[in-house]
């Protein structure tokens, strides 16, 4: 294979998601460059094993390794590094998509630039739908802007950082933490190619506990870096700050519209159930009225048209 086709290794690991797995799996066959191999790691699932929906596809680009035991995200896609033969590595969860040009768009970038790495925005989906743009700076980082799972990465970046954290619940944001201190040249690639998928499973406020925490513990772990951009980190948590106030005013003048359309809806509705009280008083009436008086009161109150002619 030609230095401008290099094998693409993508590295996926896998925990009880079988759900999302098949199409996860379909975005990763979709892609416009053909020369990947896709490394699955079973971390120790307990059920929905992906044996037999792997087999479905029957892709000798796709292979299986599993852990007897759960050890995380970030083991998991060391296992896959460690088993892969790509001169490139591509971190894909399973319950995400990739565009189909994404290892194209991506790959070319990082030759174009001479870049180390590659990175695209991110289009979130699901229960939340938003695009989003990862940022390579370490002051926004650090003030909790979590970097996506988008990334196309030498192999040799991967092991000068050492791979990914296995304790950490925010492997991706310690990634690009070492990667940035390591100063790994980055090409951007302005669309978005990564497709982040939001389910319940993905936002519980145990995990935003744990991500927070491992954030803390992230910057006291890189303090020299926090030192240096600490200005720029403290800017951006006014800037998020003051953010969370407008959204709060906004979420305010929301809940008064609201509140006066109900005050509205109310009042047409009392409106409503008078109108239709005289209306069933008056049908009361007229039914109780024989109905040859009824036929007397119909024609006398009947709208006359025209002008009469007298002979």
């Amino acid at each position: 294979m030609s230095e401008s086709q290099p094998l693409i290794s993508i590295l996926m690991p896998y925990y009880n998601v079988d759900g999302f797995l098949p199409a996860a799996i379909e975005s990763v066959r979709a892609q416009t460059y053909g020369n990947w191999e896709l490394i699955v790691v079973d971390d120790g699932s307990t059920k929905a094993l992906p044996n037999d929906i792997l087999d479905t596809f029957a892709d000798p680009r796709i292979h299986l390794i599993r852990h007897e035991t759960n050890r995380g995200i970030g083991a998991a896609r060391n296992t896959a590094a460690s088993n892969s033969n790509g001169q490139f590595l591509l971190p894909l969860d399973p319950d995400d998509l990739l565009a189909p040009n994404y290892i194209e768009r991506a790959l070319k970038a990082v030759q174009d630039e001479g870049a180390s790495a590659a990175y695209t925005d991110v289009k979130v989906f699901g229960l939340l739908e938003k695009t989003h743009a990862p940022s390579t700076n370490l002051a926004d980082i650090f003030a909790g802007h979590f970097p996506h799972n988008t990334l196309l990465i030498t192999r040799e970046t991967f092991d000068a950082v050492g791979g990914y954290d296995t304790k950490s619940q925010i492997e991706d944001t310690e990634f690009w933490i070492s990667m940035i201190e390591a100063g790994t040249k980055f090409a951007y690639v302005p669309e978005p190619l990564y497709l982040y998928r939001k389910h319940p499973g993905s936002i519980s406020q145990s995990r935003q506990i744990e991500m927070l925490r491992d954030l803390f513990a992230a910057m006291s772990k890189h303090h020299t870096s926090v030192a240096e951009h600490l200005p720029s980190i403290i800017e951006s948590w006014i800037q998020i700050e003051e953010g969370r106030i407008e959204q709060q005013s906004a979420n305010k003048k929301l809940v008064e519209e609201l509140t006066h359309l109900e005050k509205e809806f109310a009042a047409l509705k009392e409106r409503f159930d008078n109108l239709e009280s005289k209306v069933s008083r008056n049908e009361k009436i007229l039914a109780s009225i024989p109905k040859l008086t009824r036929q007397f009161l119909f024609l006398a109150f009947k709208p006359r048209t025209g002008t009469q002619s007298h002979v």
